[in-house]
């Protein structure tokens, strides 16, 4: 009951702590927490640092809303006692804050986050470790509510800040070079967000070793961006190493464990690789619902990302089940309007589209389009796929210009926010193509279809689906206008893709089939030719063996 056998325990918890063993270390700066406040009382300095040392191993385990309780208690004892100005009240605020932001209490996060970074500059200037550390999570904050805007010039300062501070090796310079790629990521500027993720893993690599948690994180980012630019190799084998150092860390069946090994499964993409990735959904299903509950968010999120899985794969009757799960479970844990629960509405009513319940399927698309107006706000790029996804469901129904306006605003939409070079449009640009195409509108459709193609190649290159689609469809829209030369180069190399990144006999490749038995008909019919008859033949025997 000493103090000094109290210090003793401190010092073993930090040591701990060092080497990873968060769970020892939890134990222990509790001991030592509980021992402190018997003899120097509960509101001593060292006693609540001792305490949130305790907190902060609770958050290196997942344990979550734990932090935030044990956090949200000391930090009211560092206001009563201290002042709100106090430099350990304000550490216990950036604490508090960072720990609500992974809750996804983003009101009071921000609140606190700004809290922070006006006292910090205030206190000790713009360059303090302190301030930049608020300013980053601050800029973070803004990025997680949409508001890219504000966050991007916010992290371009910090991290030229915390290169100047700190150098290129320090451990924060890697976490901000993190912040800014995840942000280019959700951007979809995949280029600008590569060099950052790699510089970040690089650092953590080298400072913390390769499987260090910090560095792990860096490299899920870094997976998901390899994998946009086609490298799905890298993604495979960077979601392998995250998936592997989660294990060790904490354990097989941790949520974060089972997250990772979902963005592993997601990042199986090869038609070959279905099976393995299938046999990973379903072990983390089993996995999360025995250890961590049926409403925990891992099983609802792994119920989801099985669905989006099998809509992937044209398997949309096989996914409708796992979808409504996710939203049954989703709106009884986190409720109607959270933002898991309205994306994984938005799923269900693209599979009920694919199903042909198109009436169902009009009114989830249409709730969708009002709550993510109401979720994300009216221009944000997420509101943007619910508006366009409704002008599917109109389109289907035969209602053309009411769908050409959703497809319209989601445009508009998309670019106010992302601009016009970015990715974000082009989906709902290659769908406002085809409808133009359908309606006899071909002249209109090109000059769009061209330039989400030219987007999409820039983006994405010559190899990736969404840019094999777009190009597919321009090529169908030059036919239509008769410029058969040009088409030609299009659809064949558009049919090439989709075979080497879509499964045999899925929507993509089928439609890319039959648009270039279409074609081949077309040229005969316009420019008779006794070797395109027989191309026209061939492909027209293809088509018809279509199911």
């Amino acid at each position: 009951t000493s103090q000094p056998y109290a210090m003793a325990l401190r010092a073993q918890a930090a040591l701990k702590r060092a080497r990873g063993d968060d769970a020892a270390a939890a134990r222990l700066f509790e001991q030592a927490g509980d021992l402190l406040a018997a003899t120097n009382g509960a509101e001593d300095r060292f006693v609540l640092a001792t305490r949130t040392d305790h907190a902060n191993c609770f958050v290196q385990l997942g344990r979550d809303a734990e932090a935030e309780g044990l956090l949200r208690e000391l930090l009211g004892i560092r206001r009563r006692v201290f002042g709100d100005d106090d430099n350990d009240t304000q550490i216990g605020v950036n604490s508090l804050a960072v720990v609500l932001h992974r809750l996804g209490q983003l009101d009071e996060a921000e609140t606190l986050y700004r809290e922070a970074a006006a006292a910090g500059e205030r206190r000790f200037g713009a360059l303090h470790p302190d301030t930049l550390t608020a300013r980053l999570n601050l800029a973070s904050m803004l990025h997680s509510r949409g508001n890219t805007t504000a966050a991007e010039p916010m992290m371009v300062a910090v991290l030229a800040d915390l290169r100047r501070v700190f150098g290129v090796e320090h451990g924060q310079t890697a976490i901000a070079c993190r912040t800014l790629g995840e942000l280019y990521k959700d951007l979809g500027r995949f280029r600008d967000a590569a060099p950052l993720l790699q510089e970040s893993v690089a650092i953590l690599t080298r400072a913390e070793g390769a499987d260090s948690l910090a560095a792990a994180e860096a490299k899920g980012a870094l997976a998901i961006v390899s994998k946009r630019l086609g490298d799905v190799a890298q993604a495979v084998q960077l979601q392998r190493e995250v998936a592997t150092a989660y294990a060790a860390r904490f354990g097989e069946r941790h949520d974060r464990t089972l997250h990772a090994r979902l963005n592993l499964a997601n990042s199986l993409v090869d038609p070959t690789e279905g099976a393995a990735a299938e046999a990973i959904f379903e072990d983390v299903l089993g996995i999360s619902e025995a250890a961590l509950g049926a409403t925990s968010s891992v099983h609802i999120i792994a119920n989801n990302s099985y669905g989006v899985f099998l809509m992937a794969r044209d398997r949309y009757a096989d996914a409708e089940p796992y979808v409504r799960r996710a939203l049954d479970l989703g709106a009884e844990a986190e409720g109607e309007e959270h933002q898991n629960t309205v994306i994984t509405r938005y799923n269900l009513a693209c599979i009920e589209l694919e199903l042909g319940k198109l009436a169902e399927a009009e009114g989830l698309h249409r709730a969708c389009a009002d709550a993510f107006a109401r979720v994300f706000g009216a221009q944000h790029p997420n509101t943007a796929a619910a508006r366009g996804g409704l002008g599917r469901a109109l389109a289907r129904l035969g209602r053309t210009d009411e769908a050409r306006a959703e497809f319209e605003a989601a445009i508009g939409i998309c670019k106010a926010a992302l601009g016009a070079q970015n990715q974000g449009f082009c989906d709902h640009a290659l769908e406002l193509g085809r409808l133009l195409c359908e309606t006899g509108q071909a002249a209109a459709a090109e000059p769009v279809l061209q330039e989400a193609a030219a987007v999409y190649t820039k983006a994405r290159g010559l190899d990736d689906r969404r840019t094999a689609n777009t190009r597919l469809e321009l090529g169908h829209c030059l036919q239509l206008l008769g410029r058969f030369a040009a088409a030609e180069p299009l659809l064949t190399a558009s049919l090439a893709t989709l075979a080497k990144t879509r499964p045999e006999g899925h929507r993509d490749r089928k439609r890319a089939v039959r648009h270039l038995a279409a074609f081949y008909a077309a040229w005969q019919a316009a420019a008779p030719d006794p070797a395109r008859a027989a191309q026209a033949a061939e492909w027209q025997g293809r088509a018809a063996g279509l199911r």
